[in-house]
């Protein structure tokens, strides 16, 4: 019997939760702020992928999406185990994967694809564990597997946390081009791609760029928009 569980959407509840992901994260933020210049799709599906840095990780995933296309279905792959602590994030679209049989990964990994060419924006953070912020990246593949099956683009994210002289850090997102999930070496260059994402984010912090290249989402400013 497969122990992997998909989502359970709840419109209700997956605004609600939104609205509170917010309050969370201007609570505990000075600002989310998100690169311009390269958005999210503004329709169709999409497999996301991250790193994982933090337990905010997905929370910033879900309020990117939202900012792209509020309509659009969210989704965000789960280890099982962490997905049986918090069973309502299955409400507004987790599902998990149970890395420990090699059919119930497969399951998850078909499911996500399923999600995605149904118009789903399904985001994989592919380290699988938490990483230091300065440890290398280590991706699997199952998030290329995912795309090329649902015939879908690869959306490199990066996300990080960083204290910028106020006494709460700042959460600043860079969304990468897009990616052939035909390209036989698309797992390495999402990797790069979410490594050059990261490094931008740490160059423009150190030019002092982040009022002219970043839009303020949420915190201590006006919002903008990502489109």
């Amino acid at each position: 019997m497969s122990t992997w569980q998909r989502a359970r959407r709840n419109a209700g509840f997956s605004a609600g939760f939104s609205r509170v992901i917010d309050w969370l994260i201007m609570r505990n933020f000075a600002a989310l702020r998100v690169r311009t210049g390269i958005t999210l799709p503004m329709s169709g599906g999409y497999i996301g992928v991250a790193n994982h840095h933090a337990w905010w990780d997905g929370f910033a995933a879900l309020v990117a999406h939202r900012r792209s296309d509020p309509t659009r279905r969210f989704a965000i792959m789960m280890s099982d185990r962490e997905l049986r602590r918090f069973p309502y994030f299955r409400m507004a679209g987790a599902f998990s994967v149970d890395a420990t049989s090699v059919r119930t990964a497969r399951d998850a990994i078909l499911y996500a694809a399923e999600e995605a060419a149904s118009g789903t924006g399904v985001w994989i953070l592919p380290d699988g564990i938490l990483r230091p912020p300065q440890s290398p990246l280590a991706f699997t593949s199952g998030f290329v597997h995912a795309a090329r099956r649902a015939d879908v683009p690869i959306i490199p994210l990066a996300v990080r946390y960083l204290f910028l002289g106020r006494r709460q850090p700042e959460m600043l997102l860079a969304i990468g081009d897009p990616i052939d999930p035909r390209d036989k070496v698309a797992q390495e260059r999402t990797q790069r791609a979410v490594e050059q994402l990261l490094k931008t984010i740490d160059d423009d912090c150190v030019a002092d760029r982040l009022d002219a290249a970043y839009a303020i989402v949420l915190g201590h400013r006006s919002k903008k928009s990502l489109r």
